[in-house]
């Protein structure tokens, strides 16, 4: 940031963030979509963005 005041104002923001989802985070769900657990799993659209799309 530029200038202290910006991050003491934005800091805390910056902590709400969700971190961005990992290819090895997107393949355990898509491991799991494989499954038997989610097997009464059908034509869903399953975000696994790390809580991005919610924003």
């Amino acid at each position: 940031m530029r200038s202290d005041f910006a991050a003491e104002r934005l800091g805390p923001f910056f902590g709400l963030i969700p971190p961005v989802a990992t290819a090895e985070t997107v393949a355990s769900s898509i491991t799991w979509l494989l499954s038997d657990d989610a097997e009464n799993i059908n034509g869903q659209v399953l975000a696994s963005d790390g809580g991005w799309s919610a924003q």
